[in-house]
């Protein structure tokens, strides 16, 4: 398993995939050939945020941290907005056209919004988080002696 993760390499790909499946639910597509591969893209956005969020909250010492929390904020949100439009849009790939998967709609906006609680709730803690510093002021003014 990959120790170090780089979540802004991880996100930036996310995002290009949201924006390939908003870019699919605009256009005006055959839907009968592309919903399953609309439906597959958004099982692998929903299941890959899962995962990195799962990782980026395990890791607590990580420095960018809460910068991170608020890329994936972002992308959650980009991500609910485009679950908005699958299911209440009017294009052809919509639950309108297929209710069949209404349903499994429900689940990938449920799981966005479970997500965006967690990233919320890490955000507050950011706010209440006094960690005890990285170097402690022993250490500081060992280090600047030589410079006294």
């Amino acid at each position: 398993m990959v120790k170090n993760i780089n979540f802004e390499d991880n996100i930036f790909i996310l995002t290009e995939v949201i924006r390939n499946i908003h870019d699919s639910l605009i256009l005006d597509a055959v839907p009968e050939l592309f919903i399953k591969k609309i439906i597959a893209d958004l099982d692998f956005v929903d299941q890959t945020l899962d995962s990195l969020l799962q990782r980026l909250l395990e890791n607590t010492h990580l420095i960018d941290r809460y910068e991170q929390l608020d890329n994936f904020s972002t992308i959650e949100r980009d991500f609910s907005q485009i679950l908005e439009s699958f299911t209440e849009g009017s294009g052809a790939l919509s639950i309108v056209s297929f209710p069949e998967f209404r349903e499994h709609a429900l689940v990938l906006q449920n799981n966005s919004s479970t997500r965006r609680h967690k990233i919320d709730l890490s955000n507050a803690i950011k706010d209440t988080d006094h960690e005890d510093p990285l170097v402690s002021s022993a250490e500081y003014t060992e280090l600047l002696k030589p410079l006294l």
